[in-house]
């Protein structure tokens, strides 16, 4: 789940309920980035900007 926030910042919640290590990919506003998700695992990502 994504969200942009009314200040501007982002968020991002991801939750991999698979068996195995996950690739989370993720572009936004021009940018991107990767990142390895393990096996019943959650990551909270949050970014500030007004990029779109």
């Amino acid at each position: 789940m994504a969200w942009k926030n009314p200040d501007g910042s982002k968020a991002l919640i991801a939750y991999n309920d698979t068996g195995g290590q996950q690739t989370l990919k993720v572009n936004w506003g021009g940018q991107s980035f990767a990142y390895q998700l393990p096996s019943g695992a959650s990551a909270t990502f949050t970014w500030t900007g007004n990029h779109s």
